[in-house]
């Protein structure tokens, strides 16, 4: 195999963390894509803050729908979630340092009958990506708040969590907020599809 050389290094890279290899190994093991979607993206730009919209007076910068891929800087974001919130309502059990970084929040309603994907790409700094159900429209949650669903994903620079609706259609919270403080860019995606 006369790229074995060319295909191990793309291999070490991807499994390694090396992000800025992710998209040049995915175009020559295709399969990689399958392992790690950000694979397939080109990474995201950290030279400079993305312009971001400041967030509403609700907390929410924007409302996503399915198919869409945005890009943002979670320092715009507010500072109302953090390890106790995520511990509290059953995000996660684990203590990142999530306190004093900004969380940039989009809303999100999924059809009855669906499940979203949503993908964060974060190769600038290490961010998380939660979706939590939260119906009312004035307002974060906090921890005082009965939660009735909660998805996060801690996995380093980036990941992947999926929800589902069954005869309803539910709205959601997104949030990226950054471990040990971090703030960046990064990059949402939204897939759909049907799911019953």
């Amino acid at each position: 195999m006369r790229n074995r050389p060319m295909v191990w290094m793309a291999l070490m890279a991807g499994l390694t963390g090396c992000d800025w290899l992710g998209s040049t190994a995915a175009r020559v093991i295709p399969a990689l894509e399958v392992v790690d979607p950000s694979f397939a993206a080109e990474p995201v730009d950290c030279s400079a803050p993305i312009p971001t919209p400041r967030p509403n007076n609700n907390g929410v910068i924007s409302t996503l729908t399915c198919g869409d891929v945005v890009e943002g800087y979670t320092g715009v974001g507010t500072r109302q979630w953090g390890d106790s919130f995520y511990r509290s309502v059953y995000c996660t059990p684990e203590v990142h340092y999530y306190d004093n970084a900004r969380e940039a929040v989009y809303a999100l309603k999924v059809p009855p009958n669906f499940k979203a994907t949503i993908q964060l790409d974060s190769n600038c700094a290490d961010l998380d990506v939660v979706a939590v159900a939260w119906e009312e429209t004035g307002h974060m949650p906090t921890d005082r708040h009965p939660i009735i669903e909660c998805e996060m994903d801690t996995s380093r620079g980036g990941g992947t969590i999926a929800v589902t609706t069954v005869s309803r259609e539910q709205r959601y919270l997104i949030g990226v907020d950054g471990k040990n403080n971090a703030e960046s860019n990064f990059r949402l995606s939204v897939t759909c599809a049907q799911y019953r």
